[in-house]
């Protein structure tokens, strides 16, 4: 059930329910604005971001960008707006070849140095999805978070942040946690 937590105690051997949210009013989120009207104010949105970070910004821009379907529409935005060419990319490398993200970044990198034909993105600086020192990583993380990691991927973006320090980039884009809001 949505905004609801189960918290199963193995010692009572006992199951509970919690409602922690709930919409109670659903003209909240009912509005007579067309499919297309939203999509267009979408779209207005994530150009106003990526132009205010971009305008904003003075040191250099950089995109953490894998396989999923948030941090290729903010690609997708870049590319429209002839930004990604002054963007370094940073990507997840993995040596479990049905596990790495690389291949397909590499790919969509490949696909749009064809089709332009003056403006080249380079290659993607990525880091290795390893267990060695994943956990250090992980004390590092659950200290800075004050709380268990909550997210698995935690300690490959820890790596990758710091790749992306260590080229001078103190600007990173990401659509971390966003593929749902995208259905991905």
């Amino acid at each position: 059930e949505p905004g609801t937590i189960i918290k199963f105690n193995l010692d009572k051997k006992s199951i509970n329910e919690y409602i922690y949210w709930n919409l109670t009013n659903k003209s909240q989120i009912i509005n007579n604005k067309s499919l297309e009207e939203e999509k267009k104010n979408l779209k207005k949105i994530l150009n106003e971001s990526i132009e205010k970070t971009f305008l904003s910004s003075e040191v250099d821009v950089g995109i953490l960008l894998s396989s999923g379907i948030d941090s290729n529409v903010i690609m997708d935005l870049l590319i429209n707006k002839n930004l990604l060419n002054k963007t370094k990319i940073f990507t997840a490398k993995n040596n479990i070849k049905k596990l790495d993200e690389s291949l397909l970044v590499n790919e969509l990198i490949n696909r749009y140095n064809n089709a332009k034909i003056n403006k080249k993105i380079s290659k993607p600086i990525t880091a290795i999805a390893n267990n060695s020192n994943n956990l250090e990583i992980i004390k590092k993380l659950s200290y800075h978070y004050d709380e268990p990691i909550p997210f698995l991927m935690s300690p490959l973006i820890y790596k990758l942040c710091k790749k992306a320090s260590l080229k001078n980039i103190k600007v990173l884009l990401s659509g971390e946690g966003s593929d749902e809001l995208f259905f991905g």
